[in-house]
Parts: structure tokens; sequence; C-alpha cells
């Protein structure tokens, strides 16, 4: 493998998605056993997330890897006032059993946009009315999967015209 000296620092940073867990910068301690100042960092997909922005990435737990029984995952995107957010999957494989239901607002009692299982969400573009997407990944005692890699992208809400007056 590489070699690194004394001194020589190492910074780490995690795909979109992921939260690093652990130091993002190590350096090279040296000595005889060519100690590194942290143990290595891990990229860690989380049970639920909250973003805010106008693209990203959310993930199920452990993804790519099989995500855990018996969860349920809140995730909640918000972009700016004014904007939309459009919602596609790049990868999505849930077991019998387990759902993931999108809702078009802030919380679960907006109006549901669809209950995805399976690979149900492949090919599915959804798209917010509002400025926020809440998402709700519930999870069964039996069998896991692959879970899911979800995009999102704000884009410009086509206003109302004023409808004159009757």
């Amino acid at each position: 493998g590489l070699q690194f000296g004394v001194g020589d620092t190492l910074t780490f940073s995690c795909f979109p998605g992921y939260r690093l867990e652990g130091t993002a910068r190590i350096t090279c301690l040296g000595g005889r056993r060519r100690l590194w100042s942290s143990p290595l960092p891990r990229c860690v997909a989380e049970c639920g997330n909250s973003v805010t922005g106008t693209q990203g990435t959310l993930l199920s737990p452990n993804f790519p890897v099989n995500y855990n029984n018996n969860h349920e995952c809140i995730y909640s995107i918000q972009t700016q006032p004014g904007k939309g957010i459009q919602l596609k999957a790049r990868a999505f494989e849930l077991s019998e059993g387990d759902v993931l239901k999108v809702y078009d607002g802030n919380n679960n009692s907006a109006r549901l946009l669809g209950v995805f299982s399976h690979s149900e969400m492949m090919g599915v573009t959804l798209n917010s009315t509002s400025s926020s997407l809440w998402l709700d990944f519930i999870t069964d005692a039996e069998n896991t999967s692959k879970g899911f890699e979800l995009q999102f992208s704000s884009f410009e809400l086509i206003k109302c015209e004023d409808p004159g007056t009757p």
C-alpha cells in the first residue's frame, strides 16, 4: 500500500447521505509502531434524517447493506419557500411488509403522495406542492432488504393567476 511519513495528514469525507463518524483528519505520529492520531472514521447511513437544501440524497439505514427489522425512520426535506421538491429513487428494494410513505408537507398529517414497497418506487417521480416532504420508513419483524437511495431536487412552484373579481 501507500507509505506515509511522520506528520502527514489524511482528510476523510463521505458521499452524500452518509454521516462521518469519528475524526475527519488524522495525522501520522510515527514512532516504531507507526501510529495514527485517531482510529479510521466510518461513513454511516442512519435511521432517519432531516435535510435542508436544493438537492441531496436520502439513504435507508446501513445502505447498501440491509436495513434492520422493527424500525421506524422519519426523514424530512425542506427547501426554500416558493419551491417544490422532486423525489426519485436511484435504488429501491424493500422486503414484504416494509413500506415507505411519502407525505406532501412537514408531517404525517399532510396529503399522502404514495406508499411504496418492494421495488415500486423505481421509475416514479414525486413532486411536492410545498417546500417540504415528510417520509416515514417502517420495517416489520421479518426479513430485510437493501433499502433505498433517494435523490431530491427543488423546482420553482407555479403560482396561480389572479382569478379576478366575481
